[in-house]
């Protein structure tokens, strides 16, 4: 035998054992886990490949006609038995890798059941519940931005559905809230798009704030009255916060409108001091919602008949403890009623300082270390809050600040800041939207 052939069958049996290699991690390791392959015949594919390579090398070793056939029926019959155990041959797999490669788009579908798998990384993930609408005929995948696709399909009630995957890094900010965080002015050519606190409007049409929910860490859908999708935004590749907390200038987002074959849009950031309605930049309209919250206290001073917008955190506590308070408008604040679940969030709230205040008006900053776990992934991040706080005769009117020079708006100013200590029992834990 030649030095060819000996190489040749050495490489076989290498890439033959290493794909025995991935079957048994996944039989061992992975499958007992609730994951499975994105694609259902995966295992097929894998199957059909060591025999060949398996195959191949013996072929060349062995001189007997008779023995070849012997061992590559034995090796034919070991595949064919290991892939009707292994592989699903009931559904058609639907599977789309964005740029990154590590978080795929993979879909099961049934019949006229369409299956969307969880937790998905390179080549495994979690079979999900059947969507609530059967599928009737179209669909496609669509990646707005190198970590968020849209898996879009025609349901039998003739209208669109989608499913967001969005695998995003937070792009350094607040990773479980993207609406706030896109206040300000957008640009696409020469047309303007301005986004405001807990409302946007695109072609007329204003969706309020209990019409968004957060994918992930860095995308939204925006949902009709009847809670139908309408378009998906999603932070760009380039996105970065300032440190105010908003969008930094250049930054993109990408606008996407449901559909089965429409691109994503892009907008760019425009300088953030350019004013949300013409007359007024973004900080003195901070001054006048603060101004609004006494106004409104004025008005309604037990709260009883407001409804709390977002940005604002109403606390039905009348403590004197601050640090108890601190926690309770941070609890408040990530608990309210359209968070939704999905992944799990724990917060340890570490300390509070009062920097300013005036009888019972408040400038509080808070400390929170807050660790989100979608899945397999997990993300820790330090994040300091700021926020007004007014006590009324139920509780105390909270309202986050994002100029830190407004916090101290018609407040007198501390020399020495009040530290407030937690004692470990402010801690807590909820779910935000995937």
């Amino acid at each position: 035998m030649n030095q060819v052939k000996k190489i040749t069958a050495i490489i076989s049996f290498i890439i033959t054992a290493l794909l025995i290699l991935l079957e048994i991690v996944f039989m061992l390791f992975v499958k007992p886990q609730g994951y499975t392959y994105v694609h259902g015949l995966m295992g097929l594919i894998i199957s059909v490949f060591a025999m060949i390579f398996a195959i191949f090398p013996l072929w060349i070793l062995i001189q007997s006609a008779k023995q070849r056939w012997v061992i590559a029926i034995i090796i034919l019959l070991v595949n064919l038995i290991h892939v009707f155990m292994g592989c699903d041959f009931t559904s058609t797999s639907i599977v789309s890798y964005g740029k990154d490669m590590e978080h795929p788009i993979a879909v099961r579908v049934q019949g006229q059941r369409v299956y969307i798998m969880e937790n998905t990384r390179f080549l495994f993930g979690k079979i999900g519940t059947a969507s609530a609408i059967p599928m009737k005929d179209e669909n496609s995948v669509t990646w707005i931005t190198k970590d968020t696709g849209v898996f879009t399909y025609r349901g039998i009630d003739d209208k669109l559905h989608i499913h967001v995957s969005s695998y995003g890094d937070a792009k350094t900010g607040s990773y479980y809230n993207v609406a706030p965080e896109l206040q300000g002015v957008w640009k696409h050519k020469d047309k303007t798009w301005t986004i405001d606190s807990g409302n946007i409007s695109i072609d007329r049409i204003s969706f309020e704030n209990n019409q968004m929910e957060q994918v992930g860490k860095s995308a939204i859908v925006l949902k009709d009255e009847l809670g139908s999708a309408q378009y998906v935004i999603a932070l760009g590749d380039n996105f970065k916060f300032n440190d105010n907390g908003y969008a930094k200038k250049g930054s993109d987002i990408v606008l996407w409108k449901v559909s089965l074959d429409k691109e994503g849009v892009t907008y760019t950031k425009a300088d953030k001091e350019i004013s949300l309605n013409s007359e007024e930049s973004p900080k003195e309209v901070e001054k006048k919602e603060i101004d609004n919250m006494k106004a409104t206290l004025k008005k309604d001073p037990s709260l009883s008949n407001y409804e709390t917008p977002y940005g604002y955190v109403n606390v039905k506590d009348t403590s004197d403890d601050m640090m108890w308070i601190a926690r309770q408008i941070m609890y408040t604040d990530d608990t309210r009623p359209d968070v939704g679940e999905g992944c799990s969030n724990d917060v340890t709230v570490k300390g509070a300082s009062i920097l300013a205040q005036k009888k019972n008006d408040y400038y509080l900053t808070i400390s929170t270390t807050q660790t989100a776990t979608c899945g397999i992934d997990s993300e820790t991040m330090d994040i300091h809050w700021r926020f007004r706080v007014i006590k009324y005769q139920d509780g105390y009117f909270a309202y986050r600040i994002t100029y830190d020079e407004n916090g101290y708006y018609k407040l007198k100013k501390l020399k020495t800041p009040i530290t407030l200590t937690s004692d470990g029992s402010d801690n807590y834990h909820y779910f935000i939207q995937k």
